[in-house]
Formats: C-alpha cells, structure tokens, sequence
C-alpha cells in the first residue's frame, strides 16, 4: 500500500513541476510579445485606452437568483454598454 502512495506522490508532483515550468513560459512568452508590441507601437496603445470613457460599475448582491425581467434587465443594459464602448473604439 505504501508503494503506491508513494508512486501517486511523484505523480502528482511531476504535474506540478510541469503546470509551473508552462506557466513560466506562458510568462516569458508574454514578456517579450509585450515587449515587441511596445516597441513597435511606441505606447500609441495607452494613448488611445486614455481617451476612453469610463463606465460606471454598478454594484449587485444577488441574494437570490434573479427573475427572469432582472437578469433580461441585466442583459441589455450590459449590452448597451459594450456596445457603446466598441463604437467609442472605432473612432
């Protein structure tokens, strides 16, 4: 019974090893395409995100789950909304 306990611990951590070495490189893959994007664009990014507006966040606690009118109520005032912003961005 020992024997394979100890073989699952390995297991488990080799597939920890590995989760952290993907992400390690997920990490400096990101480093360095950001790195590229920020050179070739020259912060003209930040430059346009700062234009935007902003959209207020309006804070809900759901208790309960909501009926069917408030989620619907939910939806489209959400849709507006992104739909205001990906106009904004097309200027």
């Amino acid at each position: 019974m020992n024997g394979s306990y100890s073989n699952a611990n390995v297991s488990s951590s080799s597939s920890l090893n590995s989760s952290s070495h993907d992400t390690e490189d997920d990490l400096t893959i990101a480093t360095v395409l950001a790195e590229e994007e920020k050179q070739k664009n020259d912060g003209k990014l930040g430059k346009r995100l700062s234009h935007l507006d902003l959209i207020p966040h309006t804070l809900r606690v759901n208790g309960e789950i909501p009926d069917v009118n408030d989620a619907t109520q939910d939806h489209k005032r959400l849709s507006e909304s992104s739909s205001q912003v990906r106009s904004k961005r097309s200027f």
